[in-house]
């Protein structure tokens, strides 16, 4: 999977951080809303921390229980924090303000859901892909043995198993960001799963005619008879040779460099898309302390 750029400090909450100093009317009034904006953030000050920690070690490639843990109390750093600033009511002077301080934390809300969301898929993920190297892995086991019957037993099982893996992973719900790779891993897992099926009963063994009896060795119906069912079978295993061959080179192509890089474009553009987040996020935290800036010097 592409890289994603989560550990840019997700929580760059941008609450204000100073006040617009003492005095009468709207200036006072303004000053209390952002000293109740900057004590809610102090009272959070070692979760947020916490949460930001989780997500700078974030890494799609490898997840562990204690880092979903960890993710989840993130997760729910946000919404408490949330919670307690949709709370605060607003001079109007700061409403602009507190709309985006809103969307900020809305915006990194539903950005931390959808990285605890990654961070649960993977394992889910790799468990699956496990189950398909275990199953790769038993019929290269299964193919050492020169029993046509045997080998087609053995792909009719692979492909029952890539079946019952397709099925699975149609189950996972893959974040936005994983849907290219999670919908190429099904499709290439069903078409390897058709084609062992196919190969399955192509292996299917099928008897040579049974050798004249003496007594009709002499009978020149019964000669022409037989070697038309030898050229027959003969005709049968020819077919058989170039039906497998065709059904191998599919096999081993199943992933064509083509439709690698499609599916690594599709990849790239759902990763920008979700790391794009995090800039709409950084850029609405600079014009909320831009707007704080400009009311301070109004008032």
């Amino acid at each position: 999977m592409q890289r994603l750029i989560v550990g840019a400090a997700v929580l760059t909450l941008a609450l204000v951080v100073a006040g617009c100093g003492s005095g009468g009317g709207s200036r006072a009034r303004v000053s209390a809303y952002f000293r109740q904006v900057n004590q809610i953030e102090r009272n959070l000050a070692p979760q947020m921390n916490s949460a930001n920690i989780a997500f700078r070690r974030f890494s799609a490639q490898q997840v562990t229980a204690k880092e979903i843990r960890e993710l989840k109390r993130a997760e729910g750093t946000i919404g408490l924090l949330q919670h307690r600033l949709s709370r605060l009511t607003p001079p109007k002077e700061a409403a602009r303000i507190h709309r985006d301080l809103l969307r900020l934390v809305s915006l990194q809300d539903s950005f931390a859901k959808d990285v605890e969301r990654l961070a649960a898929y993977g394992p889910r993920l790799n468990f699956v892909l496990g189950r398909v190297a275990t199953a790769g892995a038993r019929l290269k086991q299964a193919l050492k043995t020169k029993s046509a019957l045997k080998q087609a037993t053995a792909f009719r099982e692979y492909a029952r198993a890539l079946r019952e893996d397709v099925d699975r992973l149609g189950k996972l719900r893959a974040p936005d960001v994983a849907v290219p790779s999670q919908r190429e891993e099904a499709r290439r897992l069903a078409r390897t799963a058709t084609l062992s099926a196919k190969i399955a009963a192509t292996l299917r063994p099928f008897k040579p005619p049974a050798p004249l009896p003496k007594s009709k060795r002499r009978n020149k119906r019964a000669i022409a008879r037989y070697n038309r069912e030898v050229a027959a079978y003969q005709k049968k295993v020819l077919a058989r040779r170039r039906t497998l061959s065709t059904l191998l080179g599919q096999l081993g192509s199943v992933s064509s460099l083509a439709d690698r890089r499609r599916v690594r474009e599709e990849q790239v553009k759902a990763v920008k898309a979700f790391d794009k987040r995090l800039r709409v996020i950084g850029h609405l935290a600079a014009r909320i302390q831009r707007e704080r800036t400009t009311l301070e010097r109004k008032l």
